[in-house]
């Protein structure tokens, strides 16, 4: 369910600062998960269609096939001549079941490239014991926005913190 739509019908009983208090725990307790526009209930996912299901394995083999160079949403759906509701769905599936990572705004990894970079940047570390985006540009061959992206999603994560130019392991 849309997370607005929640919160709508939950200020018609109570109050914003106990909704916020509520969301915060559930989500904290696994009881809800929200993610992004969205909240789910644990193990729940929607379910669907066939058109959806369709367009979600055309989204997945791109983002599959072009490795850590992936178009943006927008292109992805144009070529696809997706509805935007049923690439919004398909799309939003692709990450609740984590096949997608959204690095940033405009980069998102299928979950095997991640996982490949991410055992990359962190061997590299444990070698070099430091790395900045250039050197992670050249060592991938990639353009600045996508190293760029890289190194501060694994700063996110709490797997290494930047000190300077440089990104070491936390």
């Amino acid at each position: 369910m849309p997370l607005v739509e929640l919160r709508s019908k939950f200020l018609a009983l109570s109050s914003p600062e106990i909704f916020s208090f509520l969301l915060a725990k559930l989500n904290k307790n696994k009881n809800l998960i929200v993610e992004g526009t969205q909240v789910t209930l644990p193990g729940r996912s929607a379910q669907l269609t066939h058109r959806e299901a369709e367009v979600r394995h055309q989204i997945e083999t791109i983002f599959f096939q072009s490795g850590l160079t992936p178009p943006l949403e927008e292109e992805i759906q144009n070529q696809l001549k997706a509805e935007p509701a049923i690439f919004k769905k398909a799309l939003h599936s692709l990450y609740q079941e984590r096949k997608l990572i959204r690095l940033s705004e405009k980069v998102i990894l299928h979950h095997s490239v991640w996982a490949k970079v991410e055992k990359f940047v962190l061997d590299y570390l444990r070698t070099k014991g430091k790395i900045t985006i250039a050197e992670l540009r050249d060592e991938l061959r990639i353009t600045r926005k996508y190293a760029c992206a890289i190194l501060e999603f694994m700063d996110h994560r709490g797997l290494t913190r930047r000190k300077g130019d440089e990104h070491v392991l936390k």
